[in-house]
């Protein structure tokens, strides 16, 4: 759903030939790169932690 928000802006520029929808799109898909980075960049330590932390738990 994060990602479809600016693909509609996006499209809704191509098809309405206007600046405002496109620079929205745009903007919109600012978080959207931020948070795929995010993910990206910080999912492997995420998944370590959690795995070391339920070793540790079990035993």
């Amino acid at each position: 759903m994060l990602a479809a928000i600016p693909i509609l802006l996006i499209g809704l520029a191509l098809l309405e030939d206007d600046g405002a929808f496109l620079v929205g799109g745009y903007l919109a898909a600012l978080p959207c790169v931020i948070f795929f980075a995010v993910l990206f960049l910080l999912g492997p330590q995420a998944v370590t932690a959690i795995w070391g932390w339920l070793g540790s738990l079990l035993g």
